[in-house]
């Protein structure tokens, strides 16, 4: 009875283990048209739309929930003539990656908050963005970092 107990206890305790790491919402398709709008919306200068795709703690974080200093930043990045396309997205730890084929690959400091540029023997060869989409219809934003 003792044995059965513990047991009882060790697998309830396993499940909320898991249920404690960050839970992910949404889907693989969902993180990458939200990384596709984000990059749309800086390439045509679109602050507002940009804000809004920006993760909110990341928001708060990293622009004290300030729009001016973020526009500062967004209208720091031209992305004018610059091609991208969504080449693979991945769960971890409750975020989506998803990697980009940034064409030319020019990710400057700016652009350089959102964007994490991927080498393969020291050559770029594609970028990372970090969404998180939280379950139940929760929060949802690329990550700044």
């Amino acid at each position: 009875r003792t044995a059965a107990l513990l047991l009882a206890v060790a697998l309830i305790a396993s499940g909320c283990g898991s249920f404690l790491a960050e839970a992910q919402g949404g889907s693989a398709e969902e993180a990458g048209a939200l990384a596709g709008e984000f990059l749309e919306a800086l390439r045509d200068g679109d602050t507002d739309a940009a804000w809004a795709l920006v993760y909110p703690l990341n928001r708060s974080a990293f622009f004290d929930d300030d729009r001016d200093r973020f526009q500062a930043l967004v209208e720091r990045i031209d992305l004018a003539g610059v091609r991208w396309e969504i080449l693979d997205v991945s769960a971890h730890d409750g975020r989506y990656r998803v990697d980009v084929r940034l064409g030319p690959l020019q990710v400057d400091d700016s652009l350089g908050t959102f964007v994490q540029i991927i080498e393969t023997d020291g050559v770029p060869t594609h970028a990372a963005i970090t969404v998180r989409i939280e379950p139940l219809g929760g929060s949802r934003g690329v990550y700044a970092g």
